[in-house]
């Protein structure tokens, strides 16, 4: 049994490598969905480049057979590295599965409207190489009353000021 779930494994890796490694990323734009690339083993490196006109969260996940880890940098910036990880999972290619489970390493970002360098590094592969996928959706809004909750913590703010200056 477990030389079984080593082939499917293998098999599984083997055709990641065929199918993703050294191929040309998609443009991405904000909700365009999953855009998959490969990589080769620990070490290797990628960049994205793209364009945003809103603030957007930028989305990366592991997939296929859990156990890679990322460091990312975007905009010569570090941001770190994506989630821990388990080993051996397969959430096959849905990269939504993916992202939702502890089970795979993922992270989320947040950047600002404008033009933007990602750069991720393998930091952790058990398999030599493999795939995973990166999205940009859109940056969640604050609702009115988020801003009108602010507005009165700053107003109660200003009023203890202005007391505590009378006092004093």
């Amino acid at each position: 049994m477990n030389i079984n779930k080593n082939i499917r494994r293998m098999a599984v890796v083997a055709a990641v490598a065929i199918g993703f490694v050294g191929s040309a990323a998609q443009a991405a734009t904000v909700g365009s969905g999953w855009q998959d690339f490969g990589f080769d083993g620990v070490g290797s490196t990628g960049t994205f480049s793209f364009t945003t006109s809103q603030s957007a969260l930028f989305q990366i996940t592991d997939a296929f057979l859990s156990g890679d880890q990322f460091s990312i940098t975007i905009d010569g910036v570090d941001r770190g590295a994506t989630s821990a990880t388990a080993t051996g999972q397969d959430a096959g290619g849905d990269y939504d599965a993916a992202f939702a489970s502890a089970d795979f390493s993922h992270g989320s970002y947040l950047i600002g409207a404008g033009s933007h360098e990602v750069d991720y590094t393998l930091l952790l592969s058990p398999y030599g190489g493999g795939g995973a996928a990166y999205r940009l959706v859109a940056a969640p809004i604050p609702e009115p009353s988020s801003f009108a909750l602010m507005g009165l913590g700053l107003l109660a703010f200003g009023i203890r000021a202005r007391r505590a200056a009378k006092r004093g």
